[in-house]
């Protein structure tokens, strides 16, 4: 798990858009209310930014691509085809590592 007070935190937050943690993440915990939270949503928060950290994501290296990426796809009238960002990407697997991975089983 990778708590707030991580070296690598925030950094590895910033992979995730606008509202990821409340309607991304929040959204695959049972009985959980919309903006509740507490107490599952930070531990689940944490966990998925360790795993963007343990899958490879590092600013330094995919940073200003990653920005670049952003801008293309805020071009409403584009003729290009839209690409998600590195950093989505990141937190898109990491999540669904999370979500499809039985809480109760030890790794091999």
């Amino acid at each position: 798990m990778m708590e707030d007070d991580d070296p690598n935190a925030e950094e590895c937050d910033r992979t995730f858009g606008m509202d990821f943690e409340n309607h991304i993440i929040g959204a695959a915990i049972n009985g959980r209310d919309n903006h509740d939270f507490a107490p599952r949503l930070p531990q689940a928060r944490a966990e998925i930014m360790a795993r963007v950290w343990e899958l490879g994501w590092r600013e330094k290296e995919f940073g200003s691509v990653d920005q670049s990426i952003a801008a293309d796809s805020g071009r409403p009238y584009s003729t290009k085809r839209r690409a998600a960002r590195y950093g989505k990407k990141y937190g898109w697997t990491a999540y669904h590592e999370m979500v499809l991975e039985p809480e109760d089983t030890e790794p091999a």
